[in-house]
Parts: C-alpha cells; sequence; structure tokens
C-alpha cells in the first residue's frame, strides 16, 4: 500500500517537473512566430508563381517564333496526347469494371481489384485468371487445415458417469 502512495507521489512530482521544463509564450513572442512563418509562407508562393510566370512567357516566345503551321501541328500534338490519356483512363476504369465483375462471379473480395487492373485487358485477364488460381488454392489448403484433425480415440461412454447425470435430474 506505502509503495503505491510512493509511485503516485513520484508521478505527481515527474508531471510537475516537466510543467515546469515546457517553455510558455507571451503574445508578442506567438505574433513574432506566426508572422514570420506566414512570411516564409508568403516567400515561396511568391517564387512558385514567379516561376510558372517564367514558363508560360518562354511558351510564348517559343510560339511567337513558330510558323502557324508549326503552330497548328503543334497544338494539334499536344490535342492527340491529352486524348490518348483520356482513352487509357477511359481504358483502365472499363477494364477495373470488368474486373469486379469476374471477381465478384468468383467469389474473390472485391478489395483485391487494384491488384490486377490494368490498361491492357489481355495481361488484366491472365493477372485475373493468377489470382484465381492462387485464390482457390489457398482457400483449399486453409479448409483442409480447419476440416483435418484428430478424431476422438476413446468413444466409449462411461455408464456410472451416465448415471450420476441421469439421477441428478
Amino acid at each position: 500500500m506505502e509503495e503505491t502512495k510512493q509511485t503516485a507521489v513520484e508521478k505527481v512530482e515527474s508531471t510537475e517537473q516537466q510543467g515546469i521544463n515546457a517553455k510558455t509564450f507571451s503574445q508578442e513572442e506567438l505574433d513574432k512566430i506566426i508572422s514570420n512563418r506566414l512570411s516564409e509562407a508568403k516567400k515561396k508562393l511568391e517564387a512558385e508563381k514567379d516561376k510558372a510566370i517564367a514558363e508560360a512567357k518562354a511558351e510564348a516566345e517559343r510560339l511567337a517564333q513558330l510558323s502557324n503551321e508549326e503552330k497548328e501541328k503543334e497544338l494539334t500534338q499536344k490535342q492527340l496526347e491529352a486524348l490518348s490519356e483520356k482513352e487509357k483512363e477511359l481504358a483502365s476504369r472499363e477494364n477495373k469494371l470488368k474486373a469486379i465483375e469476374i471477381f465478384d462471379e468468383a467469389k474473390i473480395p472485391i478489395k483485391l481489384v487494384d491488384f490486377v487492373v490494368d490498361s491492357d485487358g489481355d495481361k488484366m485477364i491472365q493477372k485475373i485468371e493468377i489470382l484465381k488460381e492462387s485464390w482457390k488454392s489457398a482457400l483449399s489448403e486453409e479448409l483442409q487445415k480447419s476440416v483435418s484433425g484428430e478424431v476422438p480415440k476413446d468413444f466409449k461412454v462411461n455408464s456410472s458417469k451416465k448415471r450420476e447425470v441421469v439421477t441428478s435430474f
């Protein structure tokens, strides 16, 4: 009992010491810290903005030097790249939906879909087949482990215990 009181007193003393060691700030100090951090963040944003403006100016100057035909060619190239990227995204979404359907039919958790989704449908089907086989084998192994066990050795019922149970009612 006395030991618990002593440890409790030690804990109180240690928390008091921690409170003494904690630094407190005045309002002026807090204002100064906050203003310093805000000015650093503002400088960082200004630098990023200046960089973006410089890049845009350089691109505008480069485009100004090109002929109309070259401008159209470059614009067409950018549009084709954007279109290609959107097609990849669309194919990926369609493949994900297809994979979800296959997983649902095979009773595989849908959480695993992201591991097999690919923009190439054939690769995705191959990945799904590999996962299906692995999933089935893992399930069957676990089922065998849970089903297999030792059979009780003695099936005989002790008649004296049986009488005790019956007479107790």
